[in-house]
């Protein structure tokens, strides 16, 4: 698939920082740190709230 992305600039630098340091392409850098983001997201626990409830203040005439 082809798509047009937009890195922010401390990403982007990143990225070719890796890259250059492992003579590969861009391509493969982007799809191996996705592969291995997309994998960590996937093992997070969901995250657990319980009912929400709100504090009630009562004035002293009430």
């Amino acid at each position: 698939m082809r798509t047009t992305v937009t890195f922010d600039p401390d990403v982007a630098a990143e990225i070719e920082r890796l890259r250059a340091g492992q003579q590969r392409p861009f391509k493969e850098v982007v799809n191996q740190l996705l592969r291995l983001g997309l994998a960590q997201w996937d093992r997070q626990a969901p995250v657990r709230r319980g009912p929400y409830t709100q504090a009630v203040w009562r004035s002293s005439g009430w």
